[in-house]
């Protein structure tokens, strides 16, 4: 475990995993708040997190620096590719992951390193962070209204999400975004360029 804010408590984490299991060959930046009361913390665990790691994944992997390549999955949210009203903040640092990995996943990028950086963007799925989320709206007069939509929201369960990721790891195209919506398959979307 480490703290995404901290370059050396991330830096740390690389080192042990290298130290005990030899090297490293994936990262699955997954770190993330929802507190709309403090945009200081969204910015900084969910998209700068997410930068911190997949940029020392690609110090740790990338052939052009002389090791095997590997592979990146940055955990977005569906919140970052559609209008999400209570959660501006959350729903920002959100979208800035999804573009961040189709830039730096970009094949261009992937040709030098050979670490294929992807993104998976589930909707809400059933775990604390909702009940959390819920009560750190971004507008008090809106609390009520928000814990009482999160309440109807359908949930993905752990596993709908889980299987789901096991599918983008089957897919080997640089850049890729996956969604997952309740009651949909897992489908991809199309990269905003070529």
């Amino acid at each position: 475990m480490c703290d995404v804010t901290s370059d050396e408590s991330f830096k740390g984490a690389f080192t042990e995993c290298k130290k005990n299991f030899g090297g490293i060959d994936i990262l699955i930046n997954n770190a993330g708040v929802g507190d709309e009361k403090n945009l200081q913390a969204v910015i900084n665990v969910n998209l700068l997190g997410t930068i911190r790691g997949t940029s020392l994944a690609l110090e740790h992997m990338s052939k052009d620096k002389g090791h095997e390549g590997g592979r990146v999955i940055n955990v977005a949210s569906i919140a970052g590719l559609k209008d999400i009203p209570f959660g501006p903040y959350y729903s920002t640092s959100k979208a800035g992951i999804v573009h961040y990995t189709r830039v730096i996943g970009h094949p261009f990028h992937f040709n030098y390193t050979g670490v294929l950086v992807q993104c998976f963007c589930p909707s809400l799925v059933k775990t604390p962070f909702i009940h959390v989320t819920a009560s750190r709206s971004y507008n008090p007069q809106c609390e009520a209204a928000i814990k009482s939509l999160f309440g109807k929201m359908p949930l993905l369960e752990v596993e709908e999400a889980t299987d789901a990721l096991f599918t983008l790891l089957e897919d080997n195209k640089p850049g890729n975004v996956m969604v997952l919506e309740n009651g949909k398959a897992p489908y991809f979307v199309a990269p905003s360029v070529s």
